[in-house]
């Protein structure tokens, strides 16, 4: 089939594309900054164990969520509220991220001016009406907007990262000799208690 696009449309697809790459390519430093801050509540001995639990959780706002539970239970009031601005913030920018990982790609506009756009929605065919509006899809100067956004929010991550180790509390509830699985194993045991398996009936003597 003959490309009929103008240099001006193949130039516009050539960009959309690099940029949804590069995109994804700076969300991965969201992804492994969030995995860092998690391996500060462990031990180093225990990285593996604890990045295999991790990577098994298959999405990000799950991991996510993982790492706000323990920010919430083991940190400073501080900490927490710095966290809590951020914990929005990668939420928000994740939807941002899954678009361009799963949207549409279009070709908007009329032959041979036409834009290449991809949608903000993935795969919302409700969302697409005919013909599709504009203001649905992400252009290239977004998606390179989009680019700087991640890097900011990984660069401000990472420091967040840095400063949980000047958290006094986290540490010391860390360190906690008592942890309160164990010391209350004895009031809610961790195994279920089988009941003693029963006796046969005696024979009669009659059989």
């Amino acid at each position: 089939m003959t490309d009929q696009r103008s240099e001006s449309e193949a130039k516009s697809g050539n960009e959309l594309l690099t940029l949804m790459g590069n995109t994804l390519a700076t969300w991965q430093g969201v992804e492994h900054t969030i995995a860092d801050i998690y391996l500060v509540f462990f031990r180093p001995k225990r990285a593996d164990a604890a990045s295999v639990a991790l990577y098994a959780v298959r999405t990000f706002e799950a991991r996510l969520a993982i790492v706000n539970a323990l920010i919430t239970f083991f940190c400073s009031t501080k900490h927490k509220e710095k966290w809590g601005d951020l914990y929005i913030l990668a939420r928000k920018r994740s939807k941002s991220r899954n678009a361009i990982a799963h949207g549409l790609v279009m070709l908007h506009g009329k032959h041979p001016n036409r834009e290449y756009l991809i949608g903000q929605s993935i795969y919302d065919i409700s969302n697409f009406p005919d013909p599709p509006l504009k203001n649905r899809f992400y252009n290239v100067k977004e998606l390179r907007e989009m680019c700087g956004l991640f890097l900011s929010i990984t660069a401000e991550l990472d420091a967040f990262r840095a400063t949980l180790a000047d958290d006094l509390e986290l540490r010391a509830k860390l360190d906690e000799p008592e942890q309160q699985v164990l010391a209350n194993e004895a009031a809610y045991p961790l195994k279920m208690q089988s009941p003693p398996a029963l006796q046969p009936p005696p024979r009669s003597s009659l059989s």
